[in-house]
């Protein structure tokens, strides 16, 4: 009796694993493994009627909709734009995102969970207000899956909810900035930044702004170096240090003379990031710094530059 008592305990602390560690249970066993292969054999040569024939076969069952958001996942950069409008007209007609809504105000927190991967998954976009209640859902790993979802969607209207939740400080902030960090949050990233009621968010912010890459972005953020503090210096730089514009560049030799060390210490390394053989001069004025970071940093920029 002892040994059926603890394999039954085994079982229940495995079954809870995926939720503790953050991992999506899709669905176990071969059944869902064949089920995920089958839709990304189908996905990979989209038409009109097998798609129709997916979405029906999907909107059977929750764990069938999770397996093929999954198959979606993996093959949705190779979708043409035309074959992703075309799957998600017969999602939405087969009901999978009334579904899903219903899973997503289960007491249960993996059908929670599922149902905001799901959602993100399927890029299905008028679930965003769903996802964002769900950002404030009482288990981390919901609130997480949530807002990665919302970043997968890629809407004007799912950035300004992750903006709304950085404010709120209900999700870890690297979960939203990583999400924000694309080219559909610019514009929002923007207004955001230059907000006076988000001054206290500047941090984060700037770290999303460089996760996008843009290039228009790299005036707001050094119009922003002189007035922000420290912190907020630091996060510019390595967000210009991924834009890597001409002016970015520019304000990162600039940052080699800020008054705090943290600042020129990260700036140091990110011209040796950036390659910039210009920079040479600057990096070896650097070596006499009173910050040891500092000296650190450019000894070891010196040399990446003299390797390159």
């Amino acid at each position: 009796m002892a040994t059926i008592t603890s394999t039954a305990a085994f079982w229940r602390r495995r079954r809870r694993e995926p939720e503790r560690h953050g991992h999506i249970p899709f669905g176990r066993g071969r059944r869902s493994r064949r089920r995920r292969e089958r839709f990304a054999v189908v996905l990979e040569r989209p038409e009109q009627a097998t798609l129709r024939a997916l979405a029906t076969v999907a909107s059977g069952s929750e764990a069938a909709i999770c397996d093929l958001g999954a198959a979606v996942e993996g093959v949705w950069a190779r979708l043409l734009p035309a074959d992703r409008d075309m799957l998600g007209y017969h999602v939405r007609a087969a009901g999978v995102g009334a579904t899903l809504r219903r899973a997503s105000r289960s007491w249960l927190t993996r059908r929670r969970l599922r149902a905001a991967t799901a959602m993100g998954d399927l890029r299905l976009t008028e679930c965003a207000r769903d996802l964002d209640r769900l950002m404030r859902d009482g288990e981390p790993h919901v609130r997480a899956a949530a807002a990665r979802a919302l970043g997968r969607l890629g809407t004007p209207e799912a950035a300004r909810l992750l903006i709304g939740a950085l404010e709120d400080g209900a999700v870890p902030e690297h979960e939203l900035v990583h999400a924000l960090g694309a080219p559909f949050a610019i514009r929002p990233l923007l207004q955001a930044f230059r907000a006076p009621r988000t001054l206290a968010l500047r941090a984060p912010l700037a770290d999303a702004i460089g996760r996008t890459g843009s290039p228009e972005a790299a005036q707001a953020l050094i119009a922003a170096m002189p007035g922000g503090g420290s912190e907020v210096r630091v996060r510019i730089v390595r967000a210009l240090t991924r834009i890597g514009s001409p002016a970015a560049v520019s304000a990162v030799r600039g940052a080699m003379s800020d008054p705090h060390g943290r600042v020129r210490a990260q700036a140091a390394w990110s011209l040796a990031r950036l390659g910039d053989p210009d920079a040479t001069a600057l990096l070896e004025r650097g070596l006499n710094d009173s910050a040891p970071w500092v000296r650190a940093n450019c000894t070891a920029a010196l040399r990446r530059l003299g390797d390159g």
